[in-house]
């Protein structure tokens, strides 16, 4: 109490003219004075030695723990006056574990024990071992707030103690380390379009969707890479969820993969599976989307490619009979003058390289036309048709090693752009052009000069040259 009210209760005394009130009110004042100190110094420690203030700390289980499986710390919080502010858990971090601390605020209720009442707290966080093992979770502070009664609330810091625990893996584990432990788990798959009556350059979207109870999304495994010979497979970032309610948490990853077909014949796209255990039965189970096969046509734009492919060879054959006649009759009368002209002569020398130069650069030019004009079907089919061109001067023409042969990273993220928005249910805008002209342009260098050191003439190099942009 402060010196002024002391002072005015001083004065009330004095102008109390009864002996007795006026001692009364003077031994309050100095019963009320010497005893506040008392109550305002009252701390946590006092509360817990007094058997008022109740902090615990368990596991659920405690025992028979799977890697991967959750786990949750309960902290119980009981005090017999009640919390009179936010209460604050410390960050809980578990080596070798995932925590994930997901509550906001503790769920608050009350109880009767021994004819008291206590008012309790709860939190849950939950924590995800990765392997097998001992761990330990560390002690960590807890920062509270419990009323005082008819004093300052009482504020302070409790530390829980560590809390050890062990986590093994069940007989029979499958040797891949994929597996994981949850209380439900599934695998579907579904196609954006049907996979019949398919043809070459066609392409599908498959998305694949892993759900599971008691397991986080950044746990989940992934369905696995696909790789098919003859079919270009371009992965778009898996995209997790995860959902809470009523005490149950679900992951849900969700991986997106465009398909691609380059060649015909029957493909197979294998099975998918991801061995699980189950922690409500105690048993190993399997989710799996069965394998898959798919027929891919010749298809009437590819044949029609082979057709013109095969005229451009036939007209160059004939150029080369006339040029090669045409340097038989003048050879012997003009040498000095064949001599001038025998670079351009070497220029028909091969029926193969010159057809396969002219056929590519006929394609590019479609290919940069379909990009100044943004339309996504046309940049697509003229995509493929000018990959197709470039068989004579790679291993494999297809999109996929494209990429891998350039060793450029914004091309497989570009491509993968243009056939997601060419390839859904309604073709979208691409409207990226102008960075994958830049790609494909400076690809096509990289090519052309692969093919390029293959080649000894000099003045053919520099011909070849002057034509890359």
């Amino acid at each position: 109490m402060n010196a002024s009210r002391r002072l005015s209760i001083k004065r009330i005394a004095e102008c109390v003219t009864n002996p007795r009130v006026s001692l009364f009110i003077r031994g309050f004042t100095f019963l009320f004075v010497t005893t506040q100190p008392i109550f305002a110094q009252q701390t946590l420690d006092d509360l817990f030695a007094e058997d008022r203030l109740k902090v615990t700390t368990t596991l659920s289980p405690a025992e028979g723990i799977i890697a991967t499986q959750k786990v949750v710390l309960n902290i119980d919080i009981a005090t017999d006056s009640w919390i009179a502010g936010g209460t604050r858990v410390g960050t809980i971090e578990v080596p070798g574990a995932i925590v994930l601390q997901r509550q906001r605020f503790g769920q608050n209720s009350s109880s009767r024990i021994n004819g008291r009442t206590w008012a309790t707290q709860r939190w849950k966080v939950e924590i995800y071992p990765r392997d097998s093992g001992a761990y330990t979770i560390p002690s960590f502070d807890i920062e509270l707030t419990i009323s005082g009664g008819q004093t300052m609330p009482i504020r302070g810091t409790v530390s829980t103690g560590p809390i050890a625990f062990l986590v093994t893996s069940p007989k029979d584990a499958p040797a891949s380390d994929s597996w994981v432990a949850a209380e439900s788990l599934s695998i579907t798959e579904s196609w954006d379009k049907e996979l019949d009556e398919l043809e070459v350059g066609n392409a599908r979207i498959r998305t694949v969707t892993i759900e599971a109870d008691g397991l986080p999304a950044m746990m989940l495994p992934s369905s696995g890479a696909l790789a098919i010979d003859g079919v270009a497979t371009y992965p778009q970032p898996a995209k997790v969820s995860d959902y809470t309610g009523r005490g149950q948490s679900r992951g849900i990853r969700t991986e997106t993969l465009s398909f691609f077909f380059e060649q015909p014949g029957a493909f197979i796209v294998p099975e998918q599976r991801i061995d699980w255990w189950n922690t409500k039965t105690g048993s190993w189970e399997v989710a799996f989307v069965e394998a898959r096969t798919v027929n891919i046509a010749q298809g009437s734009a590819l044949a029609s490619s082979v057709s013109s492919n095969t005229e451009l060879q036939d007209e160059n054959h004939v150029r080369k009979t006339v040029l090669i006649v045409l340097i038989i009759i003048a050879g012997f009368g003009l040498l000095a003058y064949g001599a001038l002209i025998f670079p351009r002569k070497s220029k028909w020398s091969s029926a193969k390289e010159p057809s396969a130069a002219s056929i590519e650069r006929e394609r590019w030019k479609k290919l940069k036309r379909s990009l100044g004009a943004q339309q996504v079907l046309a940049i697509v089919d003229a995509l493929y048709s000018w990959q197709s061109s470039t068989r004579r001067f790679r291993e494999s023409p297809t999109l996929n090693s494209l990429a891998r042969e350039v060793e450029d990273e914004r091309l497989p993220m570009l491509l993968d752009e243009l056939l997601g928005s060419a390839y859904s249910e309604s073709p979208k805008a691409f409207g990226h052009s102008a960075e994958l002209l830049k790609v494909l342009r400076s690809t096509r260098r990289k090519i052309l000069k692969k093919r390029l050191k293959k080649t000894s003439h000099s003045t053919r190099i520099s011909t070849d040259l002057s034509a890359l942009n």
